[in-house]
């Protein structure tokens, strides 16, 4: 009987959970970000589900009218707890609904969203961008869009052009992409390092390096 009872207060409190709502200060487009301009009125958000590297979001309620509100559903980011989430229906490849991932490095040059293929699998899309094509004359192989850490772990990582803005005309969006990226990405960066180039053939160079490049270009 007590472990009934146990089973039945864990899915009471994961119930509760995905019912909570919180405030979130929601950027429209990226110069809103920039010029610190939040949406307002502020909304309350339902979160479906939260975690260190995403936040799944619900519908959200306009605390003034209480009703709901449509507007946040396609904002750039939102700020919560001092960190920016960015929309992932701006990511380049691998867009979700729904779904704000934390940007882990803002520099004056380049942003970066950092996501483990395992613990934020939930955060990244599926489209495959390649379909078999072969790019990447230098590598003679197809560009790679996963990134091992030293200890084994896989990442996909989205970065945002502060200076040079991706953006597709032929849309009608007017907000700011993020590129997914990959090995033609970091080529350009590095500028066709020979350092960088070995490492990429050697399938040695890992998301500890290419932080680091970004690191040295932030400054």
């Amino acid at each position: 009987m007590k472990k009934s009872v146990t089973i039945l207060l864990f899915f009471s409190s994961l119930k509760i959970f995905s019912q909570t709502t919180k405030e979130f200060k929601y950027f429209g487009i990226y110069e809103d970000y920039v010029a610190n301009k939040y949406i307002e009125p502020f909304v309350e958000t339902e979160v479906k589900e939260l975690s260190l590297g995403y936040i799944v979001t619900g519908k959200k309620i306009d605390k003034t009218t209480n009703k709901k509100s449509k507007k946040e559903k396609s904002a750039w980011a939102f700020e919560y707890n001092k960190d920016l989430y960015f929309n992932m229906i701006y990511a380049q490849w691998i867009f979700e609904w729904d779904t704000f991932a934390k940007i882990d490095v803002i520099g004056k040059n380049y942003m970066l969203v950092i996501l483990d293929e395992e613990k934020d699998r939930k955060a990244i899309g599926n489209f495959n961008p390649y379909g078999g094509g072969v790019v990447g004359v230098l590598l003679n192989s197809k560009p790679k869009s996963s990134w091992f850490n030293k200890e084994g772990n896989s990442f996909k990582v989205l970065l945002i052009d502060r200076n040079k803005p991706l953006r597709v005309k032929a849309s009608g969006l007017e907000n700011v992409l993020a590129y997914l990226v990959d090995t033609n990405k970091i080529l350009e960066l590095s500028k066709n390092d020979p350092s960088v180039i070995e490492k990429l053939k050697n399938n040695s160079y890992k998301l500890e390096n290419f932080i680091e490049l970004i690191s040295k270009l932030n400054q």
